[in-house]
């Protein structure tokens, strides 16, 4: 797993209020892995939430710049729901991958930033 310092730094700007000490956790609660993926490959989110940190992905409803994220909807009661994205590399890219149950699940532990994530993500879907 890339160290948390170098990912905090490749984090959008919908997440720069995670202080170092909370990236750690969230890494392992969200099985956060982060994935280089070369130009003119093919990914699926596989019920996975992505976060794309450098290069540059195209979907089918248009292209992704640093800092997207995809893998989940806002249904019409504004619940969020998990969605199946492929994406095609353009350019080498990275992209740190999330379990994207654990976003529309209930957790127990509650963790501050956990509940500030699901916020920000709302916001940004």
């Amino acid at each position: 797993m890339e160290q948390s310092v170098d990912l905090l730094k490749k984090l959008p700007p919908f997440l720069a209020w995670m202080p170092q000490e909370g990236l750690e956790m969230f890494q392992n609660c969200f099985d956060l892995e982060v994935e280089a993926v070369p130009a003119g490959e093919r990914r699926g989110s596989g019920g996975r939430l992505g976060i794309l940190l450098s290069g540059e992905l195209e979907r089918l409803s248009g292209p992704l710049e640093p800092g997207a994220l995809w893998g989940a909807a806002r249904r019409e009661d504004g619940s969020l729901c998990r969605e199946d994205v492929s994406v095609t590399a353009v350019r080498d890219s990275e992209i740190a991958w999330l379990d994207g149950a654990v976003l529309t699940a209930v957790c127990y532990r509650a963790c501050w930033f956990h509940g500030r994530f699901v916020l920000e993500a709302g916001r940004y879907l």
